[in-house]
């Protein structure tokens, strides 16, 4: 297939989601709201997720369709209650892909993969001027575990590693399960818990 019948599919499926969310439509459909698809694209991120894990090329193909067409869908729940246009957020990743990608669509002279990735984050700084800490692009709503990655990573929080390969790690991580299972005690709840106290002193230790 090629961009232009992939950009054909695609407006075939931006006809579909106008047609279920018309006056003719689907009732439930016609119902959502962007806060009420927010569980439904996470589902559809991690089945994604499980499908690449899994290298399950059918699966794959049916939960990108499905993520596609949730993107979709939540643009145009905005576009109808006037929040802006489906276009819009189309034409901000194209302005994002061209300003952090100066090495392909710029004449800057870059090549290998971690100097590109420090340029990247070069550049997103100087864009979101907003944000005053190195913490702040971190989405609250990651689980747990996620935010915790992020925050050590973004912190520069030092730890001699005892791990071979992700397989350890995960047996690991298995094992703290099953003890916190036993003991009636919510991982998530915990780690989510105590990331509050070490994000306020990564904060804080930030500022000095």
């Amino acid at each position: 297939m090629n961009n232009k019948q992939a950009a054909q599919a695609f407006e075939q499926l931006l006809e579909i989601c106008d047609q279920l969310l018309g006056p003719e439509g689907c009732a439930w459909d016609r119902k959502q709201t962007l806060t009420s698809l927010r569980e439904s694209l996470l589902e559809e991120s991690y089945e994604v997720i499980e499908a690449i894990d899994t290298s399950d090329d059918e699966n794959l193909k049916e939960e990108l369709g499905d993520l596609f067409y949730n993107l979709i869908f939540l643009g145009k729940i905005a576009e109808n209650t006037q929040r802006f246009t489906l276009k819009d957020p189309l034409e901000a990743i194209h302005r994002k892909l061209v300003d952090r990608h100066p090495h392909v669509f710029g004449d800057v002279h870059i090549t290998d993969p971690d100097e590109i990735l420090e340029q990247w984050q070069v550049l997103k700084k100087k864009e979101k001027t907003e944000r005053k800490s190195r913490f702040d692009g971190i989405p609250k709503h990651l689980p747990a575990l996620a935010r915790a990655y992020e925050l050590a990573s973004k912190g520069k929080c030092q730890a001699k590693s005892s791990f071979a390969d992700e397989t350890q790690l995960g047996q690991v991580l298995w094992e703290l399960a099953k003890e916190a299972a036993a003991s009636g005690l919510n991982p998530e709840l915990a780690l989510r818990q105590h990331l509050m106290k070490i994000e306020e002193q990564l904060r804080s230790d930030e500022k000095k």
